[in-house]
Formats: C-alpha cells, structure tokens, sequence
C-alpha cells in the first residue's frame, strides 16, 4: 500500500457523492427492510462538517465525516471504506484522523450511531475506546441503531 493521503473534501463533489453513493447501497443491502436516512449537505456544510477523504496514492480508500451538534459534540458519519481496502487498518486511521480534526476545532465529545448488524463497526468503535450510550437524536426509536460516544 503506497502512503496514505487524507484531504478534507467538499461533500457536494462528484467523488463525494459517489462514494455517499457506494455508503447507501452497501448500508441498504444490510438493511433492505429500513430507510437509509441521506445527509443534507447544505445543512452539513452550514453546520461546519468535515468530510475526509483517504486516498492510496492516486486511488480512493475511504471516506467519513462529521458534523457539529453542539459546541462540544459532534457526530461521526459517513464511516466507509471501499472494499478493496478492508481489513487495512483504514478505518481506524479514519476515525483517528477525524477525532484529531475534531479535537482541534475545540470538541470534547464524539458520538457515532451504527446498525446492530456491523459487527465490523462495532468491534472498531469498542476497540478505539467508545462506550455505548442510549440513543441519541433521531435514534431514539430506532431498533436497529446502536450509539456511542467517546470523549476527545
């Protein structure tokens, strides 16, 4: 694997919107039965979101984000890493990388929302020192949501 390069992107791109894209048919084939709620990219970008794009040389190997939900919190999204790229340690770099751009921006606090049946997500998060907490937001009353936070 050639050296990592993480850039902050502008969501709204073409490449952006492709790899959202290729993050809700994924999310959909685990979940054909629930609604993948979309980002709404002018509230994103208002908000002050950070979206993060990790490339391989000259090829995409991910990419996540965050936006603001307070003036200490902030919520990580959009993790996704292309198939190729899996078992990696990418994401893991991902959500460091993000927590650091966080942290810098003045955050305290991360909190995330993922589906019960990602294993993979969830051992990640549990791994980088997240605790579940009750779910937050429009999570509430979702069944298949599981939350945590972590404290920058």
């Amino acid at each position: 694997m050639s050296e990592l390069r993480f850039e902050v992107s502008d969501p709204s791109s073409k490449l952006a919107t492709e790899l959202l894209r290729q993050f809700k048919t994924e999310v959909n084939d685990r979940y054909p039965d629930e609604l993948v709620r979309d980002i709404d990219i002018d509230d994103f970008i208002h908000r002050g979101g950070v979206f993060l794009i990790i490339y391989n040389g000259q090829e995409v190997a991910a990419c996540g984000a965050f936006y603001p939900l307070s003036k200490s919190e902030i919520e990580l999204k959009r993790m996704y890493v292309l198939p190729d790229y899996r078992g990696k340690g990418i994401a893991r770099r991902l959500v460091a990388h993000l927590e650091d751009i966080g942290r810098k921006q003045g955050y305290s606090k991360m909190l995330l929302e993922t589906g019960r049946r990602q294993p993979e997500a969830i051992g990640l998060y549990l791994s980088e020192a997240y605790h579940e907490i009750d779910p937050f937001g429009q999570y509430v009353n979702d069944p298949n949501s599981i939350c945590f936070e972590k404290h920058l």
